[in-house]
């Protein structure tokens, strides 16, 4: 299952607050380049895995939990003109 640092946490409050309790960044994967999107959406699609962390909702589509499981995401915003970079690690076990 795909984890989240503290650090994504906050920065996903930030991107998704002024929304509904239920919105979340939902990560699928691109099926014609197999890269993976990420988007800001109101609620899991049927059949995505929900994972919370410190007031923080992830969805992953069906497609990309393979992919992702024993990954963590975390974030960082770019001081100069507020680009969010997300970066996937290996989760140390």
């Amino acid at each position: 299952m795909l984890t989240m640092t503290d650090h994504a946490a906050m920065i996903i409050r930030e991107i998704t607050v002024g929304y509904e309790d239920t919105t979340g960044l939902r990560i699928s994967l691109n099926s014609a380049d197999g890269a993976l999107d990420v988007a800001v959406t109101s609620g899991p699609a049927v059949g995505d895995q929900v994972v919370r962390e410190g007031g923080a909702q992830v969805f992953v589509s069906e497609e990309a939990t393979a992919p992702l499981d024993g990954r963590t995401l975390d974030a960082s915003i770019d001081e100069a003109d507020g680009t969010v970079t997300f970066t996937l690690t290996e989760r140390h076990r």
